[in-house]
């Protein structure tokens, strides 16, 4: 084998093209992230304060301005891939009257496990429930079908916020009838698990379950399915053998909408369940020390574990498919 067509092979292999892809992501990212934090702030509205901490003994606010320039781009890279270097003010006190300087790794820490636990499981449900209840609507009954659909428009009609008070308000109700408490409700000095994941999921799982539906009957039209029936194959071996593996390319370009779905979800989920998490974290941090490099961090963050999902999904569908057909 040449060199060339050893190039080629390895270009044209699996995890090249995703490792590839990902480091494109992530460069693009880090320049995404330095054009709208900076660039596109200074245009608009002028050097910008990265930081304002009160000084309890010169009784000073100490104010921290920054301009676009190319040594504060290489800085900003550098404190990217060194987030050890990036330092994080706060001011305790209804006053401001404790300074305290953190580490980002000092902060962060505790605050993005919870999250991204939280954004896996609901991830893998939403999917693997999704394909579940598409499974079951094409071998019930008509009738069946019917309660199913309404099922799904009605609870995609109600938004998100709803649904999650209602959860907690009845949850706290059968606590009060019967003193019986299946999970932690609300996160205290215990982390909520259970409703968190409940209300991330039910939204999305039926918007997934009409996509995979909207997809099959498309599916189960083409001529391969009635010659199959002819043959006498049973329904449930044609959905599974045939018609599922056919839209699995389908399903997958769907999947970073139910992602960003998920994601949005997460900011009402850590507010209303009281989780510190990192969407806590972006929205009280960032805005008294609106830094580049933690946007950019932030972004990163809640990117990777997306590309490892779609790409550990991909990998299955090259695997059920085939390299010839996958391509």
């Amino acid at each position: 084998m040449s060199v060339l067509q050893l190039l080629k092979r390895v270009w044209s292999s699996f995890w090249f093209k995703r490792l590839f892809e990902f480091t494109l992501c992530i460069a693009g990212i880090v320049l995404f992230s330095y054009f709208i934090s900076e660039i596109l702030y200074y245009l608009l509205l002028g050097p910008k304060t990265t930081s304002v901490v009160f000084d309890p003994l010169t009784r000073q606010t100490d104010i921290t301005k920054t301009t676009p320039s190319l040594e504060h781009f290489f800085t900003y890279i550098q404190n990217v891939f060194h987030p050890s270097n990036i330092q994080i003010k706060l001011s305790y006190g209804n006053f401001g009257y404790i300074a305290k300087t953190y580490s980002f790794p000092e902060y962060i820490q505790g605050m993005y496990q919870p999250s991204i636990t939280l954004l896996l499981i609901s991830v893998v449900a939403t999917v693997f429930l999704g394909l579940l209840l598409s499974y079951v609507y094409v071998l019930v009954e008509r009738w069946f079908k019917k309660a199913l659909e309404g099922i799904a428009i009605f609870i995609e009609s109600i938004p998100d916020l709803m649904w999650i008070y209602l959860f907690i308000l009845f949850f706290i109700w059968i606590y009060q009838k019967t003193g019986w408490r299946p999970f932690q409700v609300v996160s205290f000095a215990e982390q909520a698990w259970v409703g968190p994941i409940v209300c991330m999921t039910i939204v999305p799982m039926f918007q997934a379950f009409r996509m995979i539906i909207l997809f099959t009957k498309q599916e189960i039209g083409q001529m391969y399915v009635e010659y199959a029936y002819s043959r006498g194959f049973s329904k449930s071996y044609i959905v599974v053998k045939h018609v599922l593996r056919n839209i699995l390319k389908s399903l997958l370009n769907q999947f970073s909408l139910i992602y960003i779905f998920i994601v949005s979800s997460l900011f009402i989920v850590e507010s209303v369940f009281n989780i510190r998490g990192i969407m806590r974290f972006y929205l009280e941090i960032y805005k008294t020390n609106a830094q580049p490099e933690l946007f950019c961090l932030w972004m990163i963050m809640l990117f990777v574990p997306f590309y490892l999902i779609r790409t550990f999904f991909e990998y299955l569908v090259f695997l059920v498919l085939g390299a010839e057909a996958y391509e």
